[in-house]
């Protein structure tokens, strides 16, 4: 051991292996159970034999196994244990360690008798077979620890119905039986379930209206009908439309024509002639006018000039002879001519002018005339036909939709159905599921009931407490001279599950009697549960579930026993075959008793030691 829970980082080795009984003693607290029942259970299955503390039972394990005083504490902690196979010399050595951040780690190393030695992959697995028991019939047979919770004949009633269990093996219905009830659990459960399922695909189809889906489908049908009906009316009120509007057209296009020719018609004139007359009549004004302007101009100064009248210059009686007389005489016949051509000019300009406004009123009269009757013709509008044309388009478009339209209903009433099949179905299969499961459920009971407490495990628990009552009274005779017998009394009726009397005969002068627990002193108790523990293991040796060579005795075994009584139990042991038989007391007088003592104390530094005491 190093560094486990009281041990320090030195190596402490202690040697059992055909040497007779050995006693374990120091004081308490000085790391005996530490050093056999602890390190030993810990090193093959991960855990120690597990204690009473209070109420609870506790079995130490993980990194609670690690030395945490005298300070530093340590970080990890390490036991071999060394199995040697007595017929071939043949050894395995197993090495459990842990440290405080891991987890467990199991070396194996083995070594042959010719000489062969190899580390070999191992497991919890591998040491259960080597040894030949787990953790369970170990702690129940080879280590009986301190404060032992497996003590069989003071034990209540569950507890000897699970050491029962555990020595017959009735322990291994345990997971037959749970899954048989797990089955069963799980068939109940599916079988309501499936149950549930059926009611509701009966609901399901139960509810779905094939008649109210139909009742839809024929009114859809009907105002379908009828929207065909209307939609063909307009599709024919529209033929009829683009047919007068066709005929609008053409004769829109009579009435243009007819327009076009009296377009062609209107009254025109050239006003041409008549404004080149004006402007040649007004050329002739104009030049009659500055020629008549100037002979006014040139009479003006001599026509008052006229003989016998006083000349306005020189006031004197102007002459018939006179030069002026002369001049004024030649200038009046080219006057009066001049006067005669402007008179004429002004005439002919105005003419000129009135025949070009009568031509120009004609002109206008006659052009209105025109235009009364051309805007009283018929005017051919813009064609509507293109548009009535597209109407008519939609309308076909729309009663060709109508027409290839299919009933929603009919899809909806297709699926409605399929969903009742279907749900008519599902509640078929799954009643059927549901009669399947409540059938599994049936066996799976049966199963429970065969594998139960009142089934095969009563049958294997009858036979296997009545060989322990055999083993019991065997050492009992042994441990008690002959004097004292025991007899475990079951009943189940009135009881869902069995009690179990532990009944004690003594036998006195005055004949067989029998006698409770609280009837025998300290030491007498612990002869009689030592002999129905032995008793118990006898049946796992009997079995085939371990060869009880080792027998580890840890305190409280002995609680009571004087050292004769100690002594007796031990002989009695190593006569009976075991060949090692480990007593773990305190009281130093022990040694005295067994003829091999190993001393467990506390060095210096407060580690453990182990020194074994020559006799």
């Amino acid at each position: 051991m190093r560094d486990f829970m009281s041990y320090g980082p030195q190596g402490q080795t202690i040697k059992f292996g055909g040497r007779g009984p050995v006693a374990i003693t120091g004081k308490n607290g000085a790391g005996k159970s530490s050093a056999t029942s602890r390190g030993l259970c810990w090193c093959l299955y991960g855990k120690c034999p597990p204690e009473r503390h209070g109420t609870r039972t506790k079995a130490i394990a993980g990194k609670a196994v690690i030395r945490n005083r005298p300070a530093p504490a340590a970080k990890e902690a390490k036991v071999w244990v060394r199995l040697v196979d007595p017929d071939t010399g043949d050894w395995w050595s197993i090495c459990r360690s842990r440290n405080r951040t891991k987890g467990d780690r199991i070396t194996m190393e083995r070594k042959t008798s010719t000489g062969g030695q190899q580390f070999v992959p191992a497991d919890q697995s591998d040491i259960d077979r080597l040894v030949g028991a787990d953790y369970g019939v170990f702690v129940r047979t080879v280590v009986r620890g301190q404060n032992d919770v497996y003590n069989f004949a003071e034990a209540t009633d569950a507890r000897k119905r699970e050491i029962i269990e555990a020595v017959s093996g009735a322990v291994v219905l345990d997971e037959p039986f749970v899954n048989a009830k797990a089955r069963a659990k799980q068939a109940q459960a599916q079988a309501t379930h499936y149950q549930a399922m059926a009611d509701e695909a009966t609901r399901r189809g139960a509810g779905i209206d094939l008649g109210a889906i139909e009742a839809k489908r024929a009114g859809w049908a009907a105002e379908h009908a009828s929207k065909v009906i209307g939609a063909e009316g307009e599709v024919a009120q529209y033929v009829a439309m683009v047919a007068t509007e066709k005929a609008n057209d053409e004769a829109g296009r009579s009435a243009q024509e007819a327009r076009n020719l009296a377009l062609s018609k209107k009254p025109t004139l050239d006003i041409k002639p008549y404004t080149d007359a004006v402007a040649n009549a007004d050329s002739a004004f104009r030049a009659a006018s500055k020629e008549g302007a100037a002979m006014d101009a040139k009479w003006d100064q001599v026509a008052h000039l006229e003989p016998g009248h006083d000349c306005p210059t020189c006031g004197q009686v102007i002459a018939p002879t006179a030069p002026i007389a002369a001049q004024r005489a030649a200038l009046e016949a080219p006057h009066a001519a001049a006067v005669d051509v402007a008179s004429k000019a002004v005439t002919a300009l105005n003419h000129a002018r009135d025949v070009k406004r009568d031509a120009q009123a004609w002109l206008v009269a006659e052009v209105a005339k025109w235009q009364a009757g051309y805007d009283a013709m018929p005017v051919a509008g813009k064609s509507r036909v293109p548009l009535v044309e597209a109407s008519l388009a939609t309308a076909q478009r729309r009663l060709d939709d109508l027409r290839t339209a299919t009933n929603p209903h009919d899809g909806v009433l297709a699926h409605a159905r399929k969903q009742r099949q279907e749900s008519m179905r599902e509640a078929a299969i799954m009643g059927e599921a549901a009669r399947q499961a409540g059938w599994s459920h049936d066996v799976a009971r049966a199963w429970m009931d065969a594998l139960g407490p009142k089934g095969a495990r009563a049958h294997l628990g009858d036979s296997v407490l009545t060989a322990i009552e055999a083993g019991a009274n065997t050492w009992l005779a042994l441990l008690s001279g002959g004097t004292m017998s025991v007899e475990f009394k079951p009943t189940r009726e009135g009881s869902a599950t069995e009690d179990i009397q532990t009944i004690i005969t003594v036998n006195t002068g005055d004949g067989p009697q029998a006698q409770p627990m609280l009837n025998f002193s300290g030491g007498e108790k612990c002869r009689i549960n030592f002999a129905v523990d032995l008793g118990v293991a006898s049946v796992f040796v009997k079995g085939g579930g371990l060869k009880l060579s080792l027998l580890v005795l840890d305190e409280e075994t002995f609680s009571g026993m004087d050292d004769d009584g100690k002594r007796s139990v031990a002989l009695a042991l190593s006569e009976a075959g075991v060949a090692d038989v480990v007593i773990v007391d305190h009281d130093p007088r022990l040694a005295s008793a067994l003829g091999r003592t190993v001393n467990v104390s506390k060095d210096e530094n407060g580690y453990s030691v182990v020194k074994e005491v020559a006799a």
